[in-house]
């Protein structure tokens, strides 16, 4: 009897001693439980704000992008504008680069390749404002709407094709004007440097007078145009009012200095020379 009590008392022992064991490990369980949810709360809540601060990045960076694509618009409406008034400018340029010519000294510029490349850039330049790329595809978009007529009558849809065969050609002559366009803008603007040139520099050459005497030239700037026969007999400058030559032997020595400075055979002095009174010439 002794023995079964004392086997039961060790039973109750164990079993108490067990549930002591549970009841002082759910307290832990549930604090770890708790520590686990706070930690993802905490994460989820640092992520939000992630979340947010790169929303806020992209709403910043579409708005900066909108207000760009509305300045490319405006930018494009005006480049628009500008492009329908090129024509204009570059026969306003080419216009009064004739009259500026036509009224100019006469001097030749000897000075780059050819005999005289001031008039061949002039003549490449009218030639360019000759061409016309309308004219040189009228062959081509005549041919077009014949074969687009054919197939018309002999295929479905050929108005349609005839239409975007015509829509290919327009646009293909408003890029070919667009480059022509802007190649005579390049020249033109390249022969108005070349003229703002002469003003700059002082160049002699040989040449002939209208009765096919030999002489020296001398061009002072824009200023004034010399000259000085070959036998050293004769000398005189340019009248642009009278457009015509004129004899001023009395400058002979200076002219004949005028031509040593120009070849650089003399260094540089005071000459005292001839000088046309300046003239208004309407643009």
């Amino acid at each position: 009897m002794w023995r079964l009590a004392s086997n039961k008392t060790q039973f109750q022992a164990m079993v108490f001693w067990g549930l002591a064991t549970v009841l002082l490990a759910i307290p832990a369980l549930v604090s770890a439980q708790e520590q686990s949810a706070g930690e993802r709360y905490a994460k989820i809540l640092a992520d939000s704000e992630s979340l947010a601060r790169y929303n806020e990045q992209l709403t910043s960076q579409l708005d900066s992008q909108q207000a760009q694509v509305l300045l490319f618009e405006q930018q494009l409406a005006e480049m628009d504008a500008t492009a329908a008034q090129v024509p204009a400018l570059i026969k306003k340029m080419f216009e009064t680069l004739e009259t500026h010519l036509a009224t100019d000294l006469p001097f030749l510029d000897p000075t780059q390749a050819g005999p005289d490349s001031r008039q061949e850039r002039m003549a490449r330049i009218r030639s360019l404002m000759a061409e016309s790329v309308a004219n040189e595809d009228n062959g081509a978009s005549n041919e077009d709407e014949e074969s687009g007529s054919t197939a018309d009558e002999t295929v479905p849809g050929g108005d349609e094709q005839l239409a975007s065969n015509a829509d290919a050609a327009r646009t293909l002559n408003a890029d070919k004007e667009r480059a022509l366009n802007a190649e005579r803008y390049r020249r033109l603007l390249e022969a108005y440097q070349i003229e703002l040139e002469y003003g700059r520099t002082m160049v002699s050459y040989k040449g002939k007078l209208e009765d096919g005497r030999e002489a020296d030239f001398v061009r002072v700037g824009r200023v004034t145009l010399l000259y000085r026969t070959a036998d050293g007999e004769e000398s005189g400058y340019w009248d642009a009012e009278q457009k015509k030559w004129v004899v001023a032997n009395e400058y002979n020595k200076a002219i004949e200095i005028a031509v040593l400075i120009a070849t650089k055979e003399s260094a540089p002095d005071l000459i005292m020379v001839p000088v046309p009174a300046p003239q208004e010439v309407p643009l």
